[in-house]
Parts: structure tokens; C-alpha cells; sequence
């Protein structure tokens, strides 16, 4: 990638991180109750809307699938690897990123595995970082009062700064002044004193 896309590559991965809004946001079982009236609901958001976001940020852009394995046995799944390659500029280079993938079908499989290559460009990653909550559930399914108390807590959660951005700031600045770098890590404390010193010093 030549120094001149630099600047769209950034703004690139910062829109391709951006949140999803709430109403995109499903809400999964992560664990649940013996009787399995009460789970533990995550945050996820589906294939289509990784593909959206794509289509919106980069238009040009590719997947390619590899299937590893193949059920042997009732219960075992189906493993896929995806190489996801973003163009941040349509004259500029590739950026490929893979994952593996897993799912009761070939399907869910490829879905799994495009969703966890695009996390690696910051696409939905944050939603590791939303809280878990016990919400009522029925036969282990989320209720619709379930994922309503779920979505309450997403909206109340309020992350202090992104460390993907925070990394590539550093990666960054490190290589246009290594020496602005070394002065605002020997200040910073936290996280947050690190991004304050960047924008403090124009980064």
C-alpha cells in the first residue's frame, strides 16, 4: 500500500468499525438455566448486514471459501475459512484478512466465517464488548421482553475509547514521528491518556 492511501485506508476501517444501530443488533443465547427459562443474551449481527456494510464502505471487495471439513459424525459441523479482501482504493492494493468459520450447515458455516474475517477489518467487533445479560427465555429461546431488556443494556453501554483506533494511532504516528510516540506513552496512565495525548498532539 503506497503512503499516499494511507489517509483512505484509515478512514476506510474507521467506518467499517462504526457501530450497527440497535434495531440491526440480534440477541443469542450465550448460556442459559437448567430449565432454560433464563439466558444469557449476546449481541450479534447477521451476514446481510456484514455484506451492507461492506457494499457501503468498499464496494470493491471479495470472499473467498475454503471448506476445511465436513460433519463425520451427527453433531459435528461444517468448518469453512474465509480470505476477505477490502480495496480501500480502486487503483490502490488488496487487504486480505481470514477466519475460520463453523455452523450446522454449509451455509451458516460461510456466513460464520465472512462474519469473523470482517471483524478483523473492525466490522461489528465491538460487540464483544457489549455486556452480556440473563434475559427471560422460552425452551431456551429469547423472548421478546427478553431482547428488549437486552437492547436496554446495549443502548446504556458506553465503551471509553475504540483500541483498534488506539492501535492504529500508534502504528501511525510511530512511523511519521517515532519520537511524539515514545513522549505520550511515557505520560499516559490509561488508555485514555493515550488517546488524549494523540489528539493533543494532532494525530
Amino acid at each position: 500500500m503506497v503512503k499516499a492511501d494511507l489517509g483512505r485506508l484509515r478512514e476506510v476501517l474507521d467506518a467499517l468499525a462504526a457501530p450497527f444501530p440497535l434495531e440491526a443488533l440480534g440477541a443469542k443465547p450465550a448460556a442459559s438455566n437448567k430449565d432454560k427459562t433464563s439466558v444469557l443474551a449476546a449481541a450479534y449481527v447477521d451476514a446481510r448486514a456484514v455484506i451492507d456494510r461492506l457494499n457501503t464502505v468498499v464496494p470493491l471487495w471479495e470472499d473467498r471459501y475454503t471448506v476445511l471439513a465436513t460433519p463425520q459424525k451427527e453433531g459435528d459441523p461444517y468448518v469453512v475459512e474465509c480470505t476477505l479482501t477490502i480495496y480501500p482504493s480502486p487503483d490502490g492494493e488488496g487487504i486480505s484478512r481470514s477466519d475460520v468459520g463453523e455452523g450446522e450447515t454449509l451455509k451458516a458455516a460461510y456466513s460464520d466465517a465472512l462474519k469473523r474475517a470482517a471483524v478483523k477489518f473492525g466490522v461489528a467487533a465491538y460487540l464483544y464488548d457489549l455486556p452480556k445479560k440473563w434475559v427471560p427465555a422460552k425452551n431456551g429461546f429469547i423472548t421478546d421482553e427478553g431482547r428488549a431488556e437486552a437492547v436496554r443494556a446495549w443502548r446504556e453501554y458506553r465503551p471509553s475509547v475504540d483500541p483498534s483506533g488506539v492501535l492504529r494511532a500508534l502504528i501511525r504516528r510511530a512511523k511519521e514521528n517515532p519520537q511524539v510516540v515514545a513522549e505520550v506513552l511515557a505520560k499516559a496512565e490509561t488508555v485514555d491518556d493515550i488517546v488524549a495525548g494523540f489528539r493533543g498532539g494532532g494525530a
